[in-house]
C-alpha cells in the first residue's frame, strides 16, 4: 500500500509540474503579444494534505487596469481635440492666408484711391481687393466647413466602432457566464484577455466605468450612468443623429432589446475620450469660429454697402452696393416636434446690422400673432442673459425686422406655425462663401460725398457752414439721381443776430418752401432743430427721416445777412470725403462681441479676427499641455501594468528550470514506486 500511495503522489506531482511547465511555456510564447496577461502557476493543496494540483492565475490588478483605461480616455480626449485644432491653428497663423491681411490690403487700396480719387486704375484695384477679400473669406469658410464634415465623419466612424466593441464585449460576457466552461479546451483566461483588449479599445473611443459581477460578467456604463453593455449579454446601441440641425451630428443611445426602444441624446461632455474630443472641438471652437467669420464677412459687406450708398460715383450718381448679399438669407430649421408647416428665412437686416451677433437664433411661436427671438447655442437652447425679443406677425407680413439682433425674418406663411413651434436659425454660420462683389466698373466706387456746402463770398461774419455726416439717401435725394429732392435743405440765411446772443435764420428748400427759425441759441444741426421746433408746436416735422439724410451746422460767429448754400456735388470727381469715411470703418467698432454681454458693436474687424486666432491658439496650447500630462500618466500607468501583467523572460526562464527539475523529481518518484511495487510482487511470488 505504501508503494501505491507513493505512485499516486508521484502521478499527481508529475501532472501538476507538467501543468506549471505548460503555463510557463504559454507565457514565453506570448512575450510579444501586447494583449496577453501573464499567468502564474499556483500549487493547490487538498483538504487532507498533499498536492491537489496546479491552477492558472492571471497576474492582473483591476485597479491598475481601470487607471490605465482612464489614462487612455484622457489621452484620446486631448488628441481628439488636437487632431483638427492644430491644422486650424497653423492656418490662422499663416499671414498669407490670413483674413486680417486681406482686410488690411483692401483698406490700403481704398486709401490709395483716396489719394487720387479720379484715377480709374486705383479704383479698379479697390474692386480687385474687394474680390480678393471675399475669396479669402470664402476659402476660409470652405475650409472650416470641410473640417466640420471631417469631424462628423469621425464621429460616425467612432459610433460604428463603439457598437462593434459593445457587441463583442456582450458576447464575451455570455461565453464566460454560460456553458463554455463545459467545452473541452475552454480557456477562460483567454476570453478574459480578449474582453480586456476590447475594453481597452473602447476606452480610446468613449469614456466609461466598469462594474464586475460574481458571474465573471462586466457591465459597462457611460459617464452619465447609462449602461452601454449589461451583465446579461445585452447591449445598447449608440447612433449618430441630429435635430433640428441635420448637418450637425449628435449622439443618441437606444436599447436594442425593446419593442419600443427609447432614445435620448448624450451631451458631448458625457462622452469623453476621442468621441468627446471631436465634439468638444467642433462645438466649442470650430462652430464658433465659423460663426464669427460669417459675422465678420456680413458686417464688412454691409458696412461697405452702406458707406458706398452714402457717396457719389464718377457718373454723378448715388453709390450702389459694393457686395451682393442676395444669397445670404438662410432657412430656419424646424424642430422635430413641430406640428405646423411654416417656412421662415432669416437674413441680414441690411443697413442696420450693427447688432448682428455671431450666435444662432431660437425662434419660438408663443401666441396667435407673436414669436420670440433669442440667441441660442449649438443645441438650440436659449443663451442665458441674451435678450428675448417679441415680434408681432399680425396681418401676416412678409418681412419683420429684429433690430436687436440685426436680422430680418421673412416668410410667406408666419401664421402656418403652431403655438410652441420652434426654429433654429444660423444666420452667420457658413455664410461667408455666399457673398459676392456687386460692381465691376471702377466708376461705380463712390468716393465723393453727394452734397457740398459753401459760404457766400460776401459774408461779413467769421462763420462757415459744415455738412454733418451723411446718414442715408432715401429722403433728401431724388430717386432718379444726380440731384437733391424737392424737400431737401438747400441753403441757410442768417436773418438776425439778436441782442441776447440768439439767432433768427431761414432754411431754404429746393421746392421754395422756406422755414424760419427764431431765437436759436446755437446753429448746430439746423434741420433737426427745425423738426424739433415744429413738433413742439404741434406741427408735422418739415424734414423726413430719422436720422436725417444729412444736416448742416454754422460754426463761428455769423453776421446778419450772411448766407450759405447746399447743393448736389455734381462733377466732384476729386472729392474723397466718402472715401475717407470708408477708411475710418477699419478703425471703428463694427462687431458685437456676444449676445449676452452687450447689444452694441464693440470690436473692430481686426479685433474680431484676432479673437478667433487667440481663442484657437489658446485652445491648442492648453490642450497640448493637458495631452502631455495625460501621456505622462499613461506611460507611468502602463509601466505599472507591465510590471504586474507583462511577461518577464528572466523570471520565466527561472520558472522553467524550477518546474523542469520538479517534474523530473516527480517522475523519479513514480520510477521508485514502480520498482518498490515490483520488488514486493517478486517477494510474494
Amino acid at each position: 500500500m505504501a508503494s501505491f500511495d507513493l505512485l499516486t503522489k508521484g502521478q499527481t506531482a508529475v501532472l501538476a509540474h507538467q501543468r506549471a511547465l505548460a503555463i510557463t511555456g504559454q507565457n514565453i510564447n506570448n512575450i510579444n503579444n501586447p494583449d496577453y496577461v501573464r499567468e502564474r502557476a499556483e500549487y493547490v493543496s487538498n483538504p487532507f494534505g498533499g498536492l491537489r494540483g496546479v491552477e492558472s492565475r492571471r497576474m492582473i490588478d483591476e485597479y491598475i487596469v481601470g487607471q490605465l483605461n482612464r489614462s487612455h480616455m484622457d489621452v484620446a480626449f486631448q488628441n481628439g481635440k488636437l487632431d483638427q485644432a492644430e491644422p486650424l491653428d497653423s492656418l490662422l497663423g499663416n499671414t498669407e492666408s490670413s483674413i486680417n491681411s486681406a482686410v488690411t490690403s483692401f483698406f490700403n487700396s481704398v486709401q490709395d484711391a483716396n489719394n487720387d480719387p479720379s484715377s480709374l486704375t486705383n479704383r479698379q484695384v479697390v474692386i480687385s481687393e474687394a474680390e480678393g477679400l471675399m475669396t479669402r473669406m470664402s476659402d476660409f469658410s470652405r475650409y472650416l466647413n470641410d473640417q466640420e464634415n471631417i469631424v462628423n465623419e469621425r464621429v460616425r466612424d467612432s459610433v460604428q466602432q463603439i457598437n462593434t466593441l459593445s457587441k463583442n464585449i456582450a458576447e464575451l460576457n455570455n461565453e464566460l457566464k454560460f456553458g463554455s466552461s463545459n467545452v473541452k479546451g475552454f480557456d477562460a483566461n483567454s476570453l478574459r484577455n480578449q474582453r480586456d483588449q476590447q475594453l481597452e479599445e473602447l476606452s480610446k473611443l468613449v469614456s466609461f466605468d466598469v462594474v464586475k459581477s460574481d458571474s465573471d460578467a462586466v457591465q459597462v456604463n457611460l459617464k452619465n450612468g447609462v449602461p452601454l453593455v449589461l451583465k446579461d449579454g445585452r447591449y445598447n446601441m449608440i447612433t449618430a443623429n441630429s435635430q433640428p440641425d441635420t448637418g450637425r451630428v449628435e449622439i443618441q443611445i437606444e436599447s436594442t432589446n425593446s419593442a419600443d426602444p427609447t432614445k435620448f441624446y448624450l451631451k458631448p461632455d458625457q462622452l469623453g475620450s476621442a468621441l468627446g474630443g471631436y465634439m468638444d472641438y467642433r462645438d466649442n471652437q470650430l462652430l464658433p469660429a465659423q460663426r464669427r467669420i460669417g459675422q465678420m464677412a456680413l458686417r464688412i459687406a454691409d458696412t461697405m454697402n452702406s458707406q458706398n450708398q452714402k457717396g457719389m460715383d464718377l457718373d454723378n450718381q448715388l453709390g450702389q452696393k459694393l457686395f451682393d448679399l442676395s444669397s445670404t438669407p438662410v432657412r430656419a430649421l424646424d424642430f422635430e416636434e413641430n406640428t405646423g408647416n411654416a417656412n421662415i428665412n432669416v437674413g441680414l437686416l441690411e443697413g442696420n446690422s450693427a447688432k448682428l451677433t455671431s450666435d444662432n437664433l431660437l425662434i419660438t411661436k408663443t401666441g396667435a400673432d407673436t414669436f420670440t427671438v433669442q440667441a441660442a447655442d449649438n443645441q438650440g437652447r436659449a443663451i442665458k442673459n441674451a435678450p428675448e425679443v417679441t415680434i408681432s406677425t399680425a396681418g401676416n407680413p412678409s418681412a419683420i425686422a429684429v433690430e436687436e439682433y440685426g436680422v430680418e425674418l421673412t416668410s410667406a406663411n408666419f401664421s402656418a406655425a403652431s403655438d410652441g413651434d420652434k426654429f433654429l436659425a444660423k444666420p452667420v454660420e457658413d455664410i461667408a462663401g455666399d457673398i459676392g462683389v456687386a460692381i465691376s466698373r471702377p466708376e461705380d466706387l463712390a468716393l465723393a460725398k453727394p452734397v457740398r456746402v459753401s459760404d457766400d463770398l460776401e459774408n461779413q461774419g467769421s462763420a462757415n457752414i459744415e455738412l454733418e455726416s451723411i446718414n442715408g439717401t432715401s429722403n433728401f435725394f431724388d430717386a432718379a439721381g444726380k440731384t437733391l429732392a424737392d424737400g431737401a435743405p438747400t441753403g441757410v440765411a442768417v436773418d438776425a443776430v439778436n441782442s441776447d446772443g440768439t439767432f433768427d435764420v431761414t432754411l431754404s428748400r429746393k421746392n421754395g418752401s422756406d422755414i424760419t427759425l427764431t431765437g436759436l441759441s446755437d446753429l448746430k444741426n439746423l434741420a433737426q432743430q427745425a423738426n424739433d421746433q415744429a413738433t413742439a408746436n404741434g406741427n408735422p416735422a418739415p424734414f423726413a427721416g430719422s436720422p436725417l439724410d444729412y444736416d448742416i451746422s454754422i460754426n463761428g460767429q455769423p453776421a446778419a445777412g450772411d448766407s450759405y448754400s447746399i447743393e448736389y456735388n455734381t462733377d466732384g470727381f476729386d472729392d474723397n470725403r466718402n472715401g475717407e469715411a470708408f477708411t475710418e470703418l477699419q478703425q471703428n467698432a463694427q462687431l458685437r462681441r456676444s449676445s449676452a454681454d452687450s447689444d452694441d458693436a464693440n470690436m473692430t474687424f481686426a479685433e474680431g479676427y484676432s479673437r478667433v486666432v487667440s481663442d484657437i491658439g489658446s485652445y491648442v496650447q492648453q490642450t497640448r499641455s493637458r495631452r502631455d500630462a495625460a501621456q505622462a500618466i499613461e506611460a507611468q500607468t502602463q509601466a505599472m501594468y507591465e510590471a504586474k501583467s507583462g511577461v518577464n523572460l528572466e523570471e520565466e526562464a527561472a520558472n522553467l528550470i524550477q518546474f523542469e527539475r520538479a517534474y523530473n523529481a516527480a517522475a523519479r518518484i513514480i520510477t521508485v514506486a514502480q520498482r518498490t511495487f515490483d520488488s514486493l510482487l517478486n517477494a510474494v511470488g
